[in-house]
This record gives C-alpha cells, sequence and structure tokens, in this order.
C-alpha cells in the first residue's frame, strides 16, 4: 500500500507520460498493441513490422515512423500485406486476456476502478459513474470487477485509466495513441515483460509518447 495517492504526483513536461498518467511508481512498462495483417490473417508486432519494412525497433518506436502511415491507417508492409493498427485509446481483447491470466491474476475478481473518457461520447453509460478530472481531462470513473473489464470495454467504450483499490498498480491508454502503459511494482512489471505473447518496452514517465519521439524512424513529409 502506498503512503499516499498516486494522482497526488505532480506531472512531468507537457508530452512526456508522466503528464498524462501518476508518476508515482516503482516502474513502467510500454505495451505495443500488435496490428493485423490481412495477408497472414493473423496480428503482427511492431518489431516484425519493423524488420519488414526497413525500420528498427527500438522502445521508443512510433507506428508512423515504422509503417510510413498515421496511427489511425493501416500501412502496405513486404510480406505482411495491409497491416491495420488498433483503435486509438483500446486495449486488444488478447492483449488484456494475457494481462490478466498472469500479472493480474491475483486482482481478477476484485472491484478496480476503470475511466471513460468522455469525448468517446458513448450513448449508453452504466449506472453509478461519477465525474473524475485528471491531467486537464475529464472522465467518468466506475467500479467494476476486473474480470468483466473486457466486456465493459466493448460496451460502454475503451477505458483510459484502470486501477485497484490498492492503487498499487495503473494501466494507460491515451485517447490518441495505440499502446498501452503500466506502472507498478518490480515484480508486476517483472511478470508483464515475461509474458512471450506481448511485446514491451521499458518506459519511464519523463519519455515522450508522441510521434515526435521516435527520432531514428523519422516519417517522411
Amino acid at each position: 500500500m502506498q503512503n499516499r495517492s498516486i494522482f497526488d504526483s505532480p506531472p512531468t513536461k507537457p508530452l512526456t507520460l508522466g503528464a498524462v498518467m501518476p508518476g508515482s511508481f516503482e516502474r513502467y512498462v510500454r505495451i505495443l498493441e500488435p496490428g493485423f495483417s490481412d495477408e497472414l490473417n493473423n496480428y503482427v508486432s511492431w518489431s516484425r513490422i519493423a524488420g519488414k519494412n526497413n525500420r528498427i525497433a527500438h522502445r521508443l518506436m512510433q507506428w508512423e515512423g515504422i509503417t510510413g502511415a498515421s496511427e489511425i491507417q493501416p500501412a502496405d508492409i513486404p510480406g505482411l500485406g495491409l497491416v491495420h493498427p488498433i483503435l486509438t485509446g483500446h486495449v486488444s481483447s488478447g492483449v488484456f486476456s494475457y494481462l490478466l491470466e498472469s500479472a493480474f491474476s491475483k486482482y481478477l475478481y476484485d472491484e478496480v476502478y476503470a475511466c471513460v473518457w468522455e469525448g468517446w461520447a458513448n450513448v449508453d453509460e452504466p449506472h453509478g459513474g461519477v465525474e473524475f478530472k485528471y491531467r486537464n481531462r475529464d472522465y467518468t470513473k466506475y467500479s467494476v470487477p476486473l474480470s468483466d473489464i473486457d466486456k465493459f470495454s466493448l460496451k460502454f467504450g475503451p477505458v483510459s485509466l484502470l486501477w485497484p483499490t490498492d492503487e498499487s498498480w495503473c494501466v494507460y491508454n491515451d485517447i490518441d495513441t495505440i499502446d498501452t502503459f503500466v506502472g507498478g511494482s518490480e515484480a508486476l512489471v517483472d511478470a508483464i515483460k515475461e509474458i512471450p505473447e506481448i511485446e514491451t518496452f521499458d518506459a519511464s514517465v519523463y519519455q515522450r509518447f508522441d510521434v515526435t519521439s521516435d527520432q531514428i524512424n523519422i516519417r517522411s513529409a
């Protein structure tokens, strides 16, 4: 249990992870949501996409840099055909299932807090939500069993912030990006990085996470 709320941490510089996500955890990890290849009829990792497209895979790579397309557009990649990115602000069901089966398994039947950004403007809204403002963004916060989060997201919109009542970890999905960040203990991050089906890189609250963070694969204008 932490001595103070994770939401009391001061923000870092604009466009860095700590400007939008709580910044008081021991470690952070970046999860790269896989693209879907029409040719293979399967999901493919960013590192594989980068390799097929003669780009370099590294911890700050961005979809734009490794594909040449915007993060809301599919890209034609040699040997993979048309590869589609996940929708911005979302976590794929596959990735979340792997997280539940391993790193978050002991919280599976616990109530967690799930925040949905107000800008999604969902037609259906569950009962019991309360207004929650964080880092200049407006959300609605709900208490939901962790085991139900995937169904909750599909019905009521993508969850941008997710954390347990003991505040020992937090999952963050920015509304404008197609990757996922998790903050937590050393042991939790190690457990996530050991999941072979998930592509991960160490992260920091001080790193930029917008398109300009990839200074190796620079997209042509």
